[in-house]
């Protein structure tokens, strides 16, 4: 088969969807018996460089000529769109057409499936499969506003609907797409992706000495917790567990993309707290950065509400860290130990667990190896036997 990788933008501000996106590829690049073309408009580095290692993937750049349509084809794309949805929900099984660059694209590579790595399904003619990560608004509704959840509830439906078939990483996922959009369990694959190909993994043997540019602001003895400030990463949580070990000589150092909720929420947080100091919102780093900063933390947390899974949590886990993390969704099952998770909404156990990390070095060694452990079983789930069994299945 030939198959599409749709990929039109990778930006570090996606967090775990950008890595998934790359460790797909990654996993797919080992398949011998499909061609696959990576559709792209952004000149990602490490997507570059996994599609010129690779013999099995072939690079479409979206051009402005193309990405940008005319006024006329824009208009009967979104006629076709509406008529569709329509149908849809009409159940109706016959469909429009639609005329679009991407169908252009897929006619003339003659693809068999197209597939979007991210919560979305392309407007195409052939057969599709999206992979969805969460549905994390109808969890934490607070966090979202009530036009945000009207735009993902209308966007998901639409995507779900057209999709051929599904993809998501867990178990969690799945009954939440059968609960709130009662979607067939035969619809969708749960497919774990293969870890043991980090962006990391370059640096696994070299000095692991923080970067210049970041000395003098890095204190020597600080907990790690990488993740975009978003609220359902629990950060005013983490905040307030601080403040209750505030005897204790520690540091707190947050990496990840900063938006408006740091500045609106977060950075007055840390003013009223007395954390000034305490506290390093370091914002995006490099990768040689970030693999530092993991290196030389005294441990990783992951406080976080929510996730379909956690990519700091596994990072750490694979370079060996010692971390404890929040017992929600998926991150039980990944930590493993329960001796290593605290209830994200309980200020008190968090700051408890955090406490014993600090102190007992004896514990601390204890957390390294249970990443040992659960390193080995995280390293490979049949991924690549997976994927294609749902490739086969969307085009049934």
């Amino acid at each position: 088969m030939k198959i599409l990788l749709y990929v039109p933008n990778l930006s570090q501000d996606s967090g775990g969807t950008r890595q998934y996106a790359l460790g797909l590829l990654k996993v797919l690049e080992k398949d011998l018996s499909n061609q696959y073309f990576i559709l792209t408009n952004n000149l990602d580095q490490e997507l570059l460089n996994i599609i010129e290692s690779s013999k099995r993937l072939d690079f479409v750049l979206i051009n402005r000529s193309i990405s940008l349509e005319s006024k006329f084809e824009r208009f009967l794309f979104n006629i076709t769109r509406f008529i569709n949805f329509v149908l849809i929900r009409a159940q109706k099984k016959f469909r429009v057409s639609y005329y679009s660059y991407l169908n252009r694209i897929v006619r003339k590579y003659k693809i068999d499936i197209v597939h979007s790595p991210f919560q979305y399904t392309p407007y195409v003619n052939v057969r599709t499969i999206c992979t969805m990560h969460d549905v994390q608004e109808l969890h934490y509704p607070e966090y979202f506003s009530a036009f945000d959840r009207f735009v993902r509830s209308f966007n998901y439906m639409d995507c779900l609907d057209r999709a051929s078939h599904v993809i998501v990483s867990y178990e969690h996922v799945k009954l939440d797409l059968q609960k709130y959009f009662n979607l067939s369990p035969d619809k969708i694959s749960v497919v774990l992706l293969d870890f043991n190909d980090f962006w990391f993994s370059k640096f696994l043997n070299s000095n692991h000495e923080i970067v210049e540019s970041l000395n003098e602001s890095i204190p020597s003895k600080y907990i790690l917790y990488p993740a975009n400030t978003w609220p359902h990463k629990n950060h005013i949580n983490l905040l307030n567990a601080l403040t209750q070990i505030n005897e204790i000589e520690i540091n707190l150092v947050c990496t990840g993309g900063i938006n408006d909720y740091y500045y609106d929420t977060i950075r007055p947080l840390i003013k009223s707290l007395g954390l000034e100091g305490r506290v390093h919102f370091v914002g995006i780093q490099n990768e040689k950065t970030l693999f530092s900063l993991y290196q030389n933390a005294l441990f990783v947390v992951v406080p976080t509400k929510y996730e379909a899974g956690s990519f700091p949590l596994i990072e750490a886990i694979f370079i060996e860290r010692p971390v404890i993390c929040s017992n929600v969704t998926s991150l039980p099952d990944t930590i493993g130990d329960p001796e290593f998770q605290f209830n994200p909404n309980d200020v008190l156990a968090m700051s408890y667990l955090l406490r014993k990390m600090i102190l007992d070095e004896e514990f601390r060694n204890k957390a390294k190896y249970n990443s040992k452990i659960q390193k080995q079983k995280l390293m490979y789930s049949n991924c690549m036997n997976n994927i294609l069994s749902a490739y086969n299945l969307a085009v049934k």
